[in-house]
């Protein structure tokens, strides 16, 4: 409390209190003085050290008693020390007494939080601050985090010694620090040694979509799908399969058998060739998208190869019934007709006679046949005459591998029970 003094003395201060004050923020000292303040009247902060801050601020209470405020900027620990209120005039000089300036220092945790647990769109952690930097008490808890690859960050109030991170992104990292608060204006110190520490990665949203052929041959499918994002993978270790099946005829009239495989998709792609595929088949084809966590397959979609050259009929499936001046030709469709087959083309021609009166080789004759008609009657025939066959089919491709057969008329008056096979040979020509 100040005291009141007589006009030609100088002013009396009235107590100085100490000043708390956080590090990094502004402390302010106010002299409370009774008597007259001239305008020549000179105000000033003297620190114990020697230090002067002239600078006041001066405002009158009433006309005996005003209050000089001084400031002190930015504090730091180094500005902690004594200080007091100095007035001098030609009065004469007037002191207050010495208060301190205490600064604070606002708390940070020396070690970072510790992971308890992790899912894919959790963490838990244990807030870890026994020890900390800086001075207490500590009023306040909170956790700030990030992901590392974000500018962003949030923060979270805290009351236990554990906390549970919601909302986070799958198989993410992220950066987790802890936030100290103590008492005071700026009382909030820096954040702690960060936790690093990544969340699991979920199962995928769901299948790939938008399967469709961007290009159709008779060997080669070339397939396309929609393109892979994050927010369908959930995690950043993924596979893309594609896998196919298709049926085919089994060897020797047996049943069909169903070939099936599956092929891993290069990282990133979204479209893929299916290559040595069976012409003219439905080939059908599913996609699926795993990850650590699961796996989602998508439909099955459908997709037929265009048709090819047919291959070539069977030397076996040729079956023949020899007279003297007519042949009876029968055969069955290729194994691989790898299309619709459109006719069949069969040549014939004499290669070899026991008559020397025959001219050989003999012209070569066509004959075309509906795809329907696998068989054929050559008539007006030499007796002891062999003939070279060529039998193949066709499909809107063109002609495919010729089947070749030599086949020997009968002679006129031997008997008809003679061995078919002697001196026939069968072949596939490519």
């Amino acid at each position: 409390m100040g005291l009141l003094i007589t006009a030609n003395k100088a002013p009396h201060f009235s107590r100085l209190g100490d000043e708390e004050v956080n590090a990094g923020q502004n402390a302010t000292f106010q002299c409370v003085a009774s008597g007259r303040a001239s305008e020549a009247e000179k105000f000033l902060l003297e620190r114990h050290s020697g230090d002067v801050i002239a600078t006041a601020l001066v405002k009158h209470l009433s006309h005996r008693r005003f209050v000089a405020s001084f400031q002190v900027d930015s504090v730091q620990r180094n500005d902690q020390d004594l200080y007091r209120c100095v007035t001098q005039s030609s009065r004469g000089s007037g002191v207050s007494n010495f208060a301190e300036l205490i600064v604070k220092v606002p708390p940070s945790p020396i070690a970072p939080p510790q992971l308890l647990r992790a899912g894919s769109t959790y963490l838990i952690i244990q807030l870890n601050t026994n020890s900390i930097l800086g001075d207490g008490p500590i009023i306040r808890k909170e956790i700030e985090y990030r992901a590392s690859q974000s500018p962003w960050s949030e923060v979270h109030g805290v009351n236990m010694v554990t906390y549970k991170l919601w909302h986070l992104d799958p198989d993410t990292e992220y950066h987790i620090s802890v936030l100290l608060t103590r008492p005071g204006e700026g009382g909030t110190g820096p954040p702690g040694p960060p936790l690093i520490s990544r969340t699991k990665c979920a199962e995928p949203t769901r299948a790939l979509r938008g399967l469709t052929a961007s290009e159709i041959q008779s060997r080669q499918l070339t397939l396309q799908w929609e393109t892979l994002a994050y927010n369908l993978t959930r995690c950043h270790t993924y596979s893309v399969s594609l896998c196919y099946r298709y049926a085919t005829a089994g060897g020797g009239g047996g049943h069909n058998t169903t070939v099936r495989e599956c092929l891993a998709v290069e990282h990133n792609a979204s479209r893929f060739t299916l290559r040595d595929l069976p012409a003219y088949h439905s080939i059908r084809v599913r996609l699926a998208l795993a990850n650590p966590e699961g796996k989602k397959e998508g439909r099955e979609v459908t997709f037929q190869t265009e048709e090819d050259i047919p291959g070539g009929i069977a030397p076996e499936s040729l079956t023949f019934t020899p007279l003297e001046d007519m042949i009876f030709l029968k055969w069955e469709e290729p194994v691989e007709p790898n299309g619709l087959i459109t006719q069949y083309e069969i040549s014939y021609q004499s290669i070899e006679s026991s008559d020397p009166g025959i001219n050989v080789p003999g012209p070569r004759r066509t004959v075309s046949k509906l795809r329907n008609e696998t068989y054929h009657m050559f008539s007006n025939l030499h007796p002891g005459t062999t003939y070279l066959i060529s039998v193949r089919a066709r499909t809107t491709k063109g002609f495919g591998q010729t089947a070749l057969t030599e086949i020997t008329t009968n002679i006129s008056g031997l008997c008809r029970g003679i061995d078919l096979g002697k001196g026939t040979k069968t072949f596939l020509q490519h």
